[in-house]
């Protein structure tokens, strides 16, 4: 007689196995694993779900799931690595803009879940800096601020596929178009009042948000816009970004290196 521990790894074996068992009882498990994993899956990643159809994303979603089956009683955390599975998926073809629009979605939903800061920049403080010490200035970002960056329009595309406060989207409406080919373009993700905000960022402002998001010093991070700025032949405004970054709460402290 099997183990008990070997009778549940067949059971499972049986749940994830790409034929159908000829068992109604198991039928009813299987049908109930798949379905559930999509619908979480699709409230995760609701703009991929729109991009390639409610029938296609179930196979996806299935195709995803027995690569990468739920370790956890949570299923939020299910959509971890879905942008990576896409990316494999399709990799350069007409499909692998989607790698990188779920990776925004991924973003919009960390954004959504992470930790309040535990402070705001203090506003006085920052603008008492002596002029000689704020190149050593190292920020740390809100816990909910995200950066994405892309070869595609996501912001874009991701604008264009979720409702606007009057429920409309725009990609549906007869006269939209989008060119994949039409350039990238990076992602700020922001949470306010328990939303999340999307908003483009140039390719220059991107590298110098990222740059200070691996702990450089404001000094690094503008030698690091300053050379993808040389290197696009695009323009870098820091007075902008940075008056930009306080204003819209990017920042919960800073320190002097």
């Amino acid at each position: 007689m099997p183990s008990l521990r070997d009778a549940q790894r067949r059971f499972a074996a049986s749940l994830f196995a790409a034929a159908a068992a000829d068992d109604a009882g198991l039928a009813v498990y299987r049908r109930n694993l798949r379905g559930n994993f999509a619908k979480v899956l699709a409230l995760e990643f609701p703009v991929v779900q729109t991009l390639v159809g409610s029938e296609y994303f179930d196979t996806l979603a299935w195709q995803f799931q027995q690569v990468e089956p739920s370790r956890s009683g949570n299923l939020h955390g299910i959509g971890a690595s879905f942008a990576s599975f896409l990316r494999g998926r399709f990799g350069g073809g007409d499909l692998g803009y989607l790698g990188d629009v779920a990776e925004l979605e991924w973003a919009v939903e960390q954004s959504l879940v992470a930790a309040d800061a535990s402070a705001n920049l203090d506003l006085n403080a920052f603008a008492s800096v002596p002029a000689e010490q704020q190149e050593r200035l190292r920020f740390d970002l809100d816990p909910a601020l995200r950066l994405v960056r892309s070869r595609y329009p996501i912001v874009t595309l991701w604008h264009s596929h979720v409702p606007d406060e009057d429920g409309v989207i725009a990609a549906a409406r007869d006269d939209f178009s989008l060119d994949l080919r039409s350039g990238g373009e990076n992602a700020l993700v922001l949470r306010h009042q328990h939303a999340a905000h999307v908003e483009s960022l140039t390719a220059t402002e991107a590298a110098w948000l990222g740059a200070l998001g691996q702990r450089a010093t404001l000094g690094e991070a503008l030698e690091q816009a300053l050379e993808a700025a040389a290197r696009l032949d695009a323009p870098f405004d820091l007075g902008a970004v940075l008056g930009r970054a306080v204003r819209q709460q990017w920042f919960s402290g800073f320190s002097v290196a």
